[in-house]
C-alpha cells in the first residue's frame, strides 16, 4: 500500500517538471522576441 502512494507522488512531480520546462521555454522565447524588437527600435531611432 505504501509503495503505491510513493509511485503516484513521483508521477505527479514529473508532470509538474514538464509544465515548468514549458513555462521556461515560453519565457525564453518572449525575451528573445523582446530583444529583437528593442534592437529594431534602436535602429529606427538612429536613422
Amino acid at each position: 500500500m505504501h509503495w503505491e502512494e510513493e509511485e503516484e507522488e513521483e508521477e505527479e512531480e514529473e508532470e509538474e517538471e514538464e509544465e515548468v520546462v514549458g513555462v521556461v521555454v515560453l519565457v525564453v522565447m518572449v525575451k528573445e522576441e523582446k530583444k529583437e524588437f528593442e534592437e529594431e527600435e534602436d535602429l529606427e531611432m538612429k536613422e
